[in-house]
């Protein structure tokens, strides 16, 4: 008889112990996902500010045309100012001139887009067939952006990036590069005393894993 309560009391303590353990390990997952940070908080937005606005001016965001995701335009009229403007510094004598070639090569790098109309650009680029000429005009001063969201997914292999960001002016007046790195550095403390937001935009892209391009999804803005 006591051999069978004996039993009966290690089986009790095993059950008891196993119970304890489950319970234990439960918390101990709940703790790990609860710690999991959100991406896009506002921790990282500020410490990803400086980035993106360095981000909009090497890429200039304010003149990628608006599009809705898989319809990029394929009229090349829509890129012509992107095209130049990304390469504003390098070109020399042939400044205001830029070949067929080259437009596309900048579209197809940057834009899901396979297929190409040239055209002329009324009041802004002449074509030839050959080569687009600018009509002699203003271009616009480097862009300011603000980063306000942050995401990132991953579709069919590929990490996408969907930032919305504050497309800003500086209380319409033309920044000195003294003012840009002044907006710079108080935007990652997130003080945007000095600027004027215009519009919410949002853009999605990847980067291209054989040219490490960037490749521009969609951009709308965000009302």
């Amino acid at each position: 008889m006591k051999e069978v309560k004996a039993i009966i009391l290690i089986l009790i303590i095993f059950i008891c112990s196993a119970c304890t353990s489950n319970h234990s390990t439960s918390q101990s997952t709940s703790t790990e996902q609860n710690t999991t940070p959100t991406v896009g908080a506002s921790n990282d937005i500020l410490a990803l500010r400086g980035e993106y606005f360095d981000f909009s001016i090497k890429n200039r965001l304010d003149y990628v045309p608006f599009f809705d995701e898989g319809k990029a335009p394929t009229t090349s009229v829509e890129y012509l100012f992107y095209a130049f403007a990304i390469n504003l510094y390098n070109w020399g004598d042939d400044k205001g001139i830029m070949t067929r070639e080259y437009v596309e090569q900048v579209i197809q790098t940057h834009f899901d887009v396979k297929e190409i109309t040239h055209e002329s650009m009324r009041k802004g680029w002449d074509y030839d067939g050959k080569k687009y000429i600018a009509v002699p005009q203003g271009i616009k001063e480097e862009p300011i952006y603000v980063l306000q969201k942050y995401e990132t997914y991953n579709k069919n292999g590929l990490t996408i990036y969907k930032i919305t960001l504050d497309y800003c002016s500086f209380h319409g007046l033309v920044p000195t590069e003294e003012d840009m790195a002044n907006i710079r550095a108080n935007i990652g403390l997130d003080n945007l005393s000095s600027l004027t937001v215009l519009q919410k935009e949002c853009f999605q892209y990847y980067i291209d894993k054989k040219t490490e391009a960037i490749v521009f999804i969609s951009h709308n803005i965000v009302n």
